[in-house]
């Protein structure tokens, strides 16, 4: 009959029979060896402290320093240059705008002032241009108007004397339709020529009326009536029935 014992089964009750604590128990027993743990890498020892070593760590930080010395220094003057651009562009800025004024209110001065002269001479104007304008006037209308059976012209008596005179360029025929009638209440220098369906008038006051709505926007106006003689072919007006 076969032996159910486990193998080894006597080695196994031979040990947990003994008492390990007695060296003598020691005896006969397998013991296996431990291996030691390897010994620890030991680690280099740093090198020594020598007046070389000194001055080379010192020259290499005073080179680290002057590096970053110097990238600082040239921030601060790329931040000191833009600063300064700023600036100056907004003081041209401030400039332009400041020369742009004074251009306006020195042309507006200048503007006021050619009006006001204009006006001081209108007087003279009138006395030495009036009577021309009023003569070239009237022919330009009566040789527009041709056989009109009838025409009347108004002015003021000053100017009568050299309106005969331009009449009596005409022939006799035409000259006979004309009847001139002085108005006191007519400023020189401006005339009023009727037929039957139409009139046409030199008025210097009411050009110089629409000569100011024109200049009112634009913070500018013409002194008393009669400041645009100076240009009287633009005071004609027409209108016909």
């Amino acid at each position: 009959m076969a032996s159910t014992r486990p193998p080894f089964g006597d080695v196994a009750l031979a040990l947990f029979a003994r008492d390990f604590d007695d060296p003598a128990v020691l005896d006969g027993v397998i013991v296996l060896d431990e291996q030691e743990p390897p010994d620890a890498v030991a680690e280099p020892a740093p090198p020594p402290i020598t007046a070389a070593l000194l001055d080379e760590s010192c020259a290499a930080a005073r080179a680290d320093g002057l590096r970053q010395g110097r990238a600082e220094a040239a921030a601060a003057r790329d931040a000191e240059r833009d600063a300064m651009t700023a600036s100056l562009l907004a003081g041209l800025s401030l400039a332009d705008a400041n020369l742009r004024d004074a251009v306006e209110v020195a042309g507006m001065r200048l503007a006021g002032l050619v009006l006001a002269t204009l006006d001081a001479g209108f007087p003279t104007l009138c006395a030495r241009h009036g009577a021309a304008e009023v003569a070239r006037f009237t022919r330009d209308v009566v040789a527009l108007l041709g056989q009109e059976p009838r025409i009347v012209i108004r002015i003021h008596p000053g100017l009568q004397l050299m309106l005969e005179g331009v009449l009596a360029e005409l022939e006799p025929d035409q000259r006979a339709t004309i009847l001139v009638e002085p108005r006191d209440a007519i400023p020189p220098g401006d005339a009023r020529i009727a037929w039957r369906h139409g009139l046409a008038s030199r008025d210097i006051g009411a050009l110089r009326t629409r000569l100011a709505e024109v200049l009112a926007p634009l913070g500018l106006a013409p002194g008393p009536p009669g400041l645009v003689a100076a240009a009287p072919v633009t005071a004609y007006s027409f209108s016909t029935d």
